[in-house]
């Protein structure tokens, strides 16, 4: 059964980084099933399944960020250093390394009665994972925003709000202080 369990249900190789208590760095997968995601970190030579439900999910978000190779723009700055002199190794540095764009993912959970921020290393499989997180948030059970919200006003909405708010965070718009502040105000704690 587990064979057939993996074709409907694709686990994603990662690779993680840290943020749960008594977990180390180490590689690992994530699964997402129809109402919970396992995160499956190996531990030794075995594997540590932490069952993420969608009411376990806190923050959920996915930042784009574009840099230079510094590999090839050194070398671009030595082939254009021998070629031309000193303006070849300016012009040499700056067309050498091609830009990449590097997904990062941004999930806070509750584990063991705290928040906890998962690090997992960029790959190419984090917008396949944001997506499966988003599924779980959809399925997250209607809680009231802020206290005289009306009572229509599901968690999704709040989520959609701490993501907006995080952004402006990362953009230098809100400080960590005013972000706190207006993310547990949405949360209602």
């Amino acid at each position: 059964m587990a064979f057939f369990d993996s074709i409907k249900y694709p686990a994603y190789i990662i690779k993680y980084e840290g943020g749960l208590p008594d977990f180390k760095p180490a590689p690992g997968s994530i699964q997402f099933k129809d109402d919970h995601a396992e995160l499956k970190i190996m531990v030794f030579f075995s594997r540590k399944t932490i069952l993420i439900n969608p009411d376990d999910i806190v923050e959920v978000g996915l930042n784009q960020e574009t840099f230079r190779s510094a590999g090839k723009a050194a070398a671009g700055a030595i082939v254009g250093g021998l070629l031309t002199g000193g303006i070849g190794l300016i012009a040499g540095a700056a067309m050498g390394g091609k830009r990449r764009k590097e997904n990062h993912l941004h999930l806070v959970i509750k584990y063991m009665s705290k928040e906890c921020e998962v690090l997992i290393s960029p790959n190419n499989d984090i917008p396949k994972i944001y997506a499966g997180l988003k599924t779980l948030v959809a399925k997250q059970t209607v809680r009231p925003a802020i206290e005289n919200a009306s009572n229509d006003k599901t968690q999704v909405d709040v989520t959609i709000e701490i993501e907006k708010m995080y952004d402006l965070l990362q953009k230098g718009i809100l400080t960590q202080e005013e972000f706190g502040k207006k993310k547990k105000l949405l949360l209602g704690i």
